[in-house]
C-alpha cells in the first residue's frame, strides 16, 4: 500500500482485497472464496467510512483491520466450532476429554482433526497429566494451539477465538474488582450465556470444587 496515496471508495477496497488475498493458499477455507472477502471489505468500508470520498492509509488500515476480524469470525464459525462440538460431545464434567478417545475419534470414526501428538500437546499446554494413567485433553488449551490456525496467507493466519478471554471479559465487566469470592463468580458466570452454554447454567461438583481451591490457595478469594 503506497501509504502517502489518497484512493476513492473503489479503489481502497481493491487494494485491501489485495493485500488479504495476496498468498492466498488454495487448500485453505478461504481458497475459493474471494468474493466473502469482497464482500467482508465492502462491509468493513461501509461501517468505518461510509461517507469519506478521498481515503487516507490510516483510513484504510483500519478497514483491513475490521475485515480481518470479519473474516476471523467466519473461520470460527465454521472449521473452529466444528471442532469444539466434538470436542464438547466427548467430554467429561471437567472441559476435558480422555486422550484415548481423542484419539478413537480420528483414527475409528474419521473425525478430520485430533492427530497431535502428545509431546505437542503438553508442549502447548493442553495436555492434563494429573493423573498419569489416564491423561486428558483440555478442550479450551487445545483449541487455541497454532496448529489449529488457518495458514490462509503469506502474510498472517487465522485462528480459533479464545472462549475464555470472552468470559474473563464478562467478569472484568461485572465484578469491577481485583478479586471475587467463588460465590460471586459462579453467579456472573451462571447468569451469562458463552458460546456452547446458555445462561442459567449449573457447574458441575468437580468444577466448583476446583474454585474453591484456587480461593482456599488464596486467601479465599480468586484474584
Amino acid at each position: 500500500i503506497d501509504t502517502q496515496a489518497d484512493l476513492t471508495a473503489q479503489e481502497a477496497v481493491d487494494t485491501i482485497c489485495a493485500c488479504i488475498t495476496t498468498g492466498y493458499n488454495t487448500s485453505q477455507i478461504f481458497a475459493a472464496q474471494l468474493e466473502s472477502t469482497r464482500r467482508a471489505v465492502t462491509e468493513a468500508q461501509q461501517k468505518v467510512a461510509p461517507d469519506l470520498v478521498v481515503y487516507k492509509f490510516a483510513d484504510v488500515a483500519k478497514i483491513l483491520e475490521v475485515a480481518l476480524q470479519e473474516i476471523g469470525h467466519h473461520v470460527d464459525e465454521g472449521y473452529c466450532q466444528d471442532m469444539a462440538d466434538k470436542l464438547v460431545a466427548m467430554q467429561e464434567d471437567s472441559g476435558r476429554v480422555k486422550l484415548a478417545d481423542f484419539y478413537t475419534s480420528y483414527l475409528d470414526k474419521g473425525v478430520p482433526y485430533f492427530q497431535e501428538r502428545p509431546e505437542y500437546l503438553r508442549q502447548s499446554g493442553a495436555l492434563d497429566e494429573s493423573d498419569p494413567s489416564v491423561p486428558r485433553v483440555i478442550i479450551p488449551n487445545y483449541l487455541v494451539t497454532p496448529l489449529n490456525c488457518q495458514n490462509v496467507s503469506s502474510y498472517y493466519d487465522l485462528c480459533c477465538i479464545d472462549l475464555c478471554e470472552d468470559m474473563l471479559d464478562v467478569l472484568e465487566r461485572e465484578i469491577k474488582e481485583p478479586q471475587a469470592s467463588p460465590a460471586k463468580i459462579l453467579d456472573v458466570l451462571r447468569e451469562n450465556p458463552s458460546a456452547y452454554v446458555p445462561a442459567n447454567r449449573s457447574f458441575s461438583g468437580a468444577l466448583v470444587k476446583k474454585l474453591e481451591e484456587v480461593a482456599a490457595h488464596h486467601g479465599g478469594t480468586i484474584p
